[in-house]
């Protein structure tokens, strides 16, 4: 028990070796122990996480995201932006369940040639989402103060804007014939260190696009696949 409850104290999780310090205790009545037991109770640090099992958070980052599927040749990758907030709930000590609500920039770049020109012109296709994902978190600790973990689950997005851009003229025109929702599956890596009252994390994390984003009529095979960097406090 002396040994499981200093293992825990080694890692810096104090809430998880007090059980194991407080049987010992009992089974030995070693006042030496029970001053160790007293002094951590003292200095433990209270933080929300270590108390609720339910956290909320905000993030923010960047994306790389492109265009993929059958129809979307010649599609090159652009930069855009992502946050929102989220909430998960601890089904135990390992496995978490959260939900996001997120705003997404997605879609591609293509470079084509001017007909009569030979100019080259750049053309973006830029798509707005509100995304909700739900995901199946996997986390674990090696070291004092800080976590790691592993996520995979679904998403659906909301479309609230598609619009095509020649970026050498600066001008704009609305996509046509756009999917109101779109399916996806995302799975990510993250990395917490604790700060007592909270965590700062760092997450990335690869969607693909399981529909197409295409409701024309020719029902072209046209997806979404984003590669998200994101920053964030929980």
């Amino acid at each position: 028990l002396i040994y499981c409850g200093y293992s825990y104290l080694m890692l810096g999780e104090k809430e998880d070796a007090l059980p194991y310090l407080e049987k010992a205790y009992e089974k030995t009545k070693n006042p030496r122990l029970k001053k160790a037991i007293d002094k951590i109770k003292s200095t433990q640090s209270i933080s929300i996480s270590a108390v609720l099992p339910l956290h909320f958070g905000i993030k923010a980052g960047i994306n790389l995201a492109d265009l993929s599927g059958d129809d979307a040749t010649n599609i090159d990758s652009k930069f855009s932006l992502c946050g929102g907030g989220f909430v998960n709930y601890a089904l135990n000590r390992s496995f978490l369940i959260q939900t996001e609500i997120l705003y997404m920039q997605k879609g591609g770049e293509a470079s084509v040639s001017d007909f009569f020109t030979g100019e080259t012109i750049t053309i973006t296709f830029n798509y707005d989402y509100i995304e909700i994902p739900l995901l199946l978190k996997f986390q674990y600790s090696f070291y004092k103060n800080t976590r790691n973990g592993v996520y995979l689950g679904p998403a659906v997005a909301f479309n609230i804007g598609a619009k095509v851009k020649n970026e050498n003229t600066g001008d704009e025109a609305d996509i046509q014939d756009v999917a109101k929702t779109e399916f996806s599956i995302m799975i990510g890596s993250e990395a917490y260190y604790e700060l007592g009252l909270g965590s700062l994390f760092l997450e990335a994390r690869y969607e693909f696009g399981l529909t197409s984003i295409d409701d024309s009529q020719y029902n072209y095979d046209i997806k979404n696949t984003v590669i998200s960097i994101m920053a964030g406090f929980i």
